[in-house]
């Protein structure tokens, strides 16, 4: 049973505490509008906080998955294209072979050929040497096992291997038409094939990261979906909660001042 002291206002006082804990409401509320953040402090959620953040941790990481399966594209484009032009350089060599492997030709003409065909397979290694990926030569052989991420883990990788185009691993540095036609012909055709192996493994790569990286970007969307639950505020209902917690703040004020008069309203029984 409450107590009618004039001396101890504790009505006022319950109220006063209300308000506090109204104003702490309407603070709260006001941060998360601001911010747009639905956890302000730990203690507001610590539970979601930590999945949220690693969710957003997550999304960060699968963000640079997806650049760096863009960055495996470029480099494949690259080399793709350096292959295509070896191709290019065979096929002409292939048709200077062709015409080398006629009895109409003389010796004359036959050094012609052999000259434009050294030209050619130099210019095989040319290309190859001089195309390259940030200082890296894409196709001589020395881009093998490099790691490109494309997930979560570190293990999560795709290793791309390039084949050897040039000149010597082709098979061509040593083509002689005066000697024998038939050999060059011969060991061209085996040059081709062996372009045609790795160009085919190069867009072996090209298709697996174009899956990747659209997994990848599916991935980022849901990922950052999933955060948001956790993370950010619900607009909408944090202006609904503000509405009322400043209804709920107007009408404690209000009591607050009717339970600052009830001393007075008590000394009157005094009279």
């Amino acid at each position: 049973m409450a107590v009618a002291s004039i001396k101890t206002n504790v009505a006022a006082n319950f109220t006063a505490t209300n308000i506090g804990r109204a104003l702490d409401e309407i603070r709260t509320s006001s941060s998360r509008l601001s911010s747009g953040k639905q956890i302000i402090q730990a203690k507001d959620d610590a539970a979601g906080l930590s999945i949220g953040t690693g969710l957003k941790t997550d999304e960060s990481t699968l963000s640079a998955a997806l650049t760096t399966s863009t960055q495996a594209g470029v480099v494949l484009a690259i080399a793709d294209n350096t292959a295509s032009g070896v191709s290019e350089l065979l096929s002409r060599l292939k048709s200077l072979a062709s015409q080398a492997n006629s009895g109409a030709l003389g010796s004359a003409e036959l050094g012609y050929i052999k000259n434009e065909m050294d030209a050619l397979v130099s210019q095989v290694d040319t290309v190859v040497s001089t195309t390259k990926f940030n200082g890296m030569v894409l196709l001589d052989g020395s881009y093998t096992g490099i790691n490109f991420q494309v997930g979560l883990a570190s293990s999560d990788t795709i290793a791309v291997t390039l084949g050897d185009t040039r000149a010597a691993a082709l098979g061509i540095n040593a083509l002689d038409v005066t000697t024998s036609a038939t050999a060059a012909n011969s060991a061209l055709d085996s040059a081709i094939n062996t372009l045609k192996t790795s160009r085919a493994q190069i867009g072996a790569y090209q298709s697996r990261f174009d899956y990747a990286a659209a997994s990848l970007k599916s991935s980022v969307i849901n990922t950052s979906a999933a955060a948001s639950v956790y993370l950010d505020a619900d607009i909408a209902k944090v202006s609904t909660d503000l509405a009322a917690q400043r209804t709920q703040m107007q009408a404690a004020i209000s009591a607050l001042a009717q339970m600052n008069n009830l001393p007075s309203d008590l000394l009157k029984l005094l009279g």
